[in-house]
């Protein structure tokens, strides 16, 4: 979880120190980060079942 926390820093970090300032690449690239932080997030909370 917190590798995920630590990436979304460095893109965040990048978009600012970067010319190319509030691209679509960019853009998407934070999309995938926080859907992605928040399916695994979810995944974490969910009371695990185990057999």
């Amino acid at each position: 979880m917190y590798v995920w926390l630590f990436l979304y820093a460095i893109v965040i970090g990048f978009e600012w120190l970067s010319p190319y300032k509030g691209t679509f690449i960019l853009q998407a690239l934070n999309i995938v980060f926080l859907t992605g932080a928040l399916v695994l997030f979810l995944l974490n909370m969910k009371p695990r079942k185990e057999k």
